[in-house]
């Protein structure tokens, strides 16, 4: 890409030719291993929240602390992050498996994984 088009497209994520583009909310890395031991709760997505989160309201998702805002979310692909002001927990301190196994999500081990 040409010097012209990169600062283009610079000045238009900083804002100079309209709304800037919303930052999305950083949480820190981590892995399914690193967290799989914890306790899980199983929460669902407040209604009214939308310009908190991406998730859409009604959604159930399995979940662990990370701090006294935010959550771990265990996704299919990842580990990701939700903040807890957008959250109703339904059921607390499960065991990944009953978590898992209680949202008909496929359980979590290196034989499930393959």
């Amino acid at each position: 890409m040409g010097e012209y088009a990169e600062q283009h497209i610079e000045q238009y994520i900083s804002g100079r030719f309209g709304i800037p583009m919303p930052k999305q909310r950083e949480y820190p890395k981590t892995t399914k291993a690193a967290i799989a031991g914890q306790l899980f709760h199983i929460v669902e997505v407040m209604p009214g929240t939308g310009m908190k989160t991406n998730r859409t309201a009604g959604m159930k998702l399995v979940v662990c602390d990370r701090d006294e805002t935010s959550y771990w979310v265990w996704a299919s692909q990842q580990v990701s992050g939700i903040a807890k002001d957008v959250c109703k927990v339904l059921e607390a301190n499960l065991k990944l498996a009953d978590a898992l196994a209680r949202t008909g999500r496929k359980p979590y081990g290196p034989k499930a994984e393959s």
